[in-house]
């Protein structure tokens, strides 16, 4: 399948080299945690009563369970301290899918994942990383959460015989993981309150998924594995960053008082994200024959 071209200059992303930082914004570590942590922590944030319970206590055998496999893990702060200090720190989990469609698993995946180019599937909105990824069907859940996992050590990959290698999100892939992870959180809290039900769906769905035999053993609920091979191309693009209004940044800012009740529906307006430049130039690029689907 033809990879996705990007028409971006790759090689403007600087690295985060912010002095007296041990542990910095970007680099990506190794971390055994279940993707599915994230997932729940969001979700018992805006559910009420039963299922409210079901979906703090299914966080929680999540934060407490040590037996998850090893995977990516990208720090969205800096950190004075060593990598092997315990402490809380903040992260968004990067994955694959098994090699398996996204479509695959819950629906709130689709909301929540962007692609790692070079990716198998098209898509204009999408991150770099450098050295940039291998295999090309990687994602990264965007939803940042905080996590007293021990660092296991710098990620490192080995691909076609080359040797193993560390890599990073330059400042600007960061500004635009920020700013899309904000907003698909305050595109979520809308959709939370224009159906009470939204939440609620999106949980059963991912209380009652199933993996395949061979994974229940390590994780009954974790398909994103980590990522096994690295690419031999070491560069970035700067990846453009969308705006977010102050209405949905307010309602980022507000999430975690949200809670979606059995008979309340408030009605939100959503206004388009300014995706600009980089959205226009993709879709001059699908004109032209390149296929480019939205994500």
């Amino acid at each position: 399948m033809a990879h996705h071209h990007c028409p971006y200059n790759s090689q403007r992303d600087e690295l985060n080299l912010a002095p007296g930082m041990q542990v910095r914004a970007g680099d990506v570590y190794t971390v055994r945690e279940s993707v599915f942590t994230p997932i729940y922590d969001l979700l018992r944030n805006c559910l009420e009563g039963d299922l409210r319970s079901q979906a703090s206590q299914a966080y929680h055998a999540k934060v407490t369970e040590q037996r998850f496999k090893r995977r990516p893990c990208i720090l969205m702060q800096d950190y004075p301290a060593s990598s092997s200090t315990p402490q809380a720190r903040r992260l968004c989990l990067v994955g694959t899918l098994e090699h398996q469609p996204i479509s695959s698993l819950p629906r709130i995946f689709r909301e929540f994942c962007i692609p790692v180019f070079p990716h198998t599937c098209a898509f204009d909105d999408h991150i770099h990383s450098s050295p940039e990824w291998e295999p090309t069907d990687t994602w990264v859940v965007a939803i940042p959460f905080d996590s007293s996992r021990r660092l296991l050590g710098k990620w490192r990959d080995e691909h076609a015989g080359i040797p193993a290698r560390t890599r990073a999100f330059g400042t600007e892939a960061m500004l635009y993981l920020k700013d899309r992870s904000m907003e698909k959180r305050a595109e979520w809290i809308m959709k939370c309150r224009q159906d009470p039900a939204f939440a609620r769906e999106h949980f059963k769905e991912c209380r009652d998924h199933k993996t395949p035999s061979a994974e229940r053993s390590t994780d009954a609920l974790s398909m994103l594995s980590g990522l096994s091979k690295a690419s031999a191309r070491t560069h970035t693009r700067a990846p453009f960053k969308p705006q977010i209004n102050a209405s949905m940044a307010s309602l980022a800012h507000a999430f975690h008082k949200i809670r979606v009740s059995n008979t309340s529906k408030v009605s939100v307006r959503s206004n388009a994200s300014n995706f600009t430049l980089h959205r226009d130039l993709l879709m001059k690029e699908s004109a032209n024959g390149m296929d480019v689907t939205a994500f």
